[in-house]
């Protein structure tokens, strides 16, 4: 490069494109992540860079929830819901179990004209501004709740549903109109901007409803969490309880004649969960193969059939609605995916015909499945642990040290095995919904590269018909097989998931069943007896604290509000876009994390010897010993040591 006057180098060959993978924030003082959500800002879906979109559709593959931010205006004018979702991700949202878990954010609620407003919305000219934007708010509501149930009955009929209200029914879409700048004058962040525009409160201008509907959302993760851990913990103590509390010393006879009724009534169990699992394996295998993999096929068949004419379109004339030669060539070269997703194009017919059917195989109706499963596992050790107990009733042996404990601590295993296992099927079932674009694009890839190659005068025309001839030539072959490489997949997860039932629910609830009931004809000597009783106090300890967490969290309403896998959606008032209209049940769970924080600095700080505060004749009796900065032990509590302008 040659410098210039200055003697800078000058370059114009171009420069490096800067690019940057992610960036991290994070600070303490985000008072609306306090409870450990993390916000994700990606692009926009549908980006013009391809590592762009990648990076939004990974992201929202490992999301939790998904929200749609928009300019208000555009929310009520050309770009509604349903458009700003597009139909492929709409479909891809619904296949993943997200539609309950997808939100719209409506920002600058506070930027409207008010004589603009009263002729759109119909109002009397002397309608305060305010009054103005809350009735904006409003219609935004009702306008993108509405163009939500069309994009989902639309969905239903594409895939075939008769029943198309039912799925509608299912899903709501919580609205948030907020305003940033009204809130941040009001909040004293922006002082010199003046009052604000429209909203009086920082509760109109909606950003504190939507702070809240994200520390809602991550508490109720956190709950499930923390309650599956607890009810792990409280089995686990309650069942070694149990084997610490039993004392019994019984003849050899006894204890024989209760082993052989234990396996007598064990077997039966055993027949009981085997055909439990069975069934719940046989209602898997039945909504695969007669619901997912005949619309896949039926799908394949449709793309193959509609392949064609969908290539040709891109090869027409601008003026008609086709491609520009240079984004055509851009396309190809990329493995037909720019601006537009060739790929993706040519498979919609197939995520079309399967989208409905795979969300009810994958999403609610496993859940029904394995529901089902857990109440008769529930019923099978019911019936056991009543007729065991008979039986050592009839050898009059107390059963008072067993009660109905095992049976509940084994139920309360299987439900967080059973939650594991469905949460295990839902994320292997995205991997393998988003696997039918990448097997199209591979035999799609020698298509593309020859239109790529082709150069000079008419180079277009011949570029649009190599790859319409290559889509000919594929399009019978490529669509079934991404369909039967699909088919296979998900028939070795069907295989699996019969296998991970047999072995996590049958095999654990039997060898749990046996440690839960051995201690009624265990032989036990005096030193086992002593060892047990000294660790059955501490033991009792942690049951009632487990037991008392166990409570607490099971008695937060709301428990399922939010989630996204079953369809429940996030509506209810939480989703309201009046400005603060309406009652809340946002603080149905609570976060204690600051509670526990200052509670322990409350007992350091009880725990703290000042030495200022020391009368001198005490400070003399200590010991004249030099400790090193910091807390130091005197008296065997922690001390703090003060000075001038400092603390140690």
């Amino acid at each position: 490069c040659a410098p210039d006057r200055f003697g800078r180098p000058q370059c114009f060959c171009g420069n490096y494109w800067p690019i940057v993978k992610q960036v991290r924030a994070w600070s303490r003082k985000w008072r609306v992540l306090a409870t450990g959500a993390v916000l994700v800002d990606a692009p926009g879906v549908h980006d013009d860079n391809s590592a762009r979109d990648a990076v939004v559709k990974r992201k929202i593959k490992e999301a939790d929830a998904v929200w749609i931010v928009s300019n208000i205006v555009r929310a009520v004018n050309d770009k509604t819901a349903k458009d700003l979702l597009g139909e492929h991700f709409r479909r891809q949202l619904l296949m993943d179990g997200q539609f309950g878990a997808l939100a719209f954010v409506a920002t600058q609620s506070d930027v409207l004209e008010r004589s603009e407003a009263c002729r759109s919305l119909k109002l009397p000219r002397d309608t305060t501004l305010r009054a103005c934007a809350e009735a904006r708010n409003e219609y935004t509501a009702g306008r993108l709740r509405k163009d939500f149930h069309a994009g989902l009955r639309e969905l239903a009929e594409q895939a075939g549903e008769a029943d198309a209200a039912a799925l509608t029914a299912r899903f709501e879409l919580p609205v948030f109109a907020v305003s940033s700048v009204d809130y941040q004058k009001l909040a004293g962040l922006r002082p010199g901007d003046g009052p604000p525009r429209v909203w009086r409160s920082q509760e109109e201008s909606g950003i504190p409803r939507l702070a809240r509907h994200v520390r809602r959302q991550a508490l109720v993760r956190r709950r499930e969490i923390s309650l599956r851990r607890c009810l792990g913990m409280r089995d686990f103590a309650r069942s070694s309880l149990t084997l610490l509390e039993c004392e019994s010393r019984l003849p050899q006879a006894t204890r024989d004649s209760l082993r052989a009724a234990y396996d007598q009534r064990a077997a039966e169990a055993q027949r009981r969960l085997k055909a439990a699992c069975k069934a719940a394996e046989d209602a898997v295998r039945a909504s695969f193969d007669t619901q997912v993999a005949p619309q896949l096929q039926q799908g394949a068949a449709s793309a193959a059939s509609e392949a064609l004419s969908t290539a040709g379109a891109w090869g027409i004339s601008v003026t008609q609605g086709g491609l520009h030669w240079a984004t055509y060539k851009a396309t190809t070269r990329r493995h037909g995916v720019f601006r537009l997703n060739m790929n993706e194009a040519l498979t919609a017919p197939i995520l079309k015909a399967v989208s409905v059917q795979w969300e009810r195989a994958f999403l609610s109706g496993l859940q029904t499945t394995l529901d089902s499963l857990r109440d008769e596992v529930r019923a099978a050790l019911d019936a056991f642990h009543a007729s065991f107990t008979a039986a050592l009733a009839d050898a009059s042996v107390p059963s008072a040290g067993l009660g109905a404990a095992p049976c509940d601590s084994l139920v309360s295993a299987l439900a967080g095995v059973l939650s594991e296992v469905r949460e295990a099927a839902q994320k292997q079932q995205r991997e393998l919904s988003r696997g039918i674009e990448p097997i199209v694009q591979g035999r799609m890839l020698p298509g593309y590269d020859t239109a790529t190659a082709e150069a000079g005068t008419g180079s277009h025309r011949r570029r649009v018909a190599i790859l319409e001839q290559h889509v000919r030539a594929e399009a019978p072959k490529m669509f079934r097989a991404a369909a039967d490489g699909i088919i296979s997949k998900l028939e070795e997860m069907r295989d699996g998931l019969g296998k991970t039932l047999e072995l996590e629910v049958l095999q654990r609830t039997l060898s749990g069943l046996r440690s839960a009931y051995a201690p009624a004809w265990d032989e036990v000597g005096e030193s086992t007896l002593q060892a047990r009783r000294k660790l059955a106090p501490p033991c009792r300890e942690v049951l009632i604290a487990a037991n008392d967490a166990v409570r607490r969290l099971e008695a937060a309403p709301g428990r399922s509000a939010g989630a996204g896998t079953n369809g429940g959606g996030g509506g209810g008032n939480g989703g309201d876009a009046d400005g603060g209209k309406g009652s809340d049940d946002d603080e149905e769970v609570t976060d204690v994390t600051d509670a526990a924080h200052a509670a322990k600095r409350a007992r350091q700080a009880a725990d703290t010897i000042d030495l200022d505060d020391l009368p001198a004749d005490d400070c003399s009796a200590m010991p004249d010993t030099e400790q090193p900065q910091g807390a130091a032990p005197v008296g065997g509590m922690p001390v703090r040591v003060k000075s001038e302008g400092a603390v140690a």
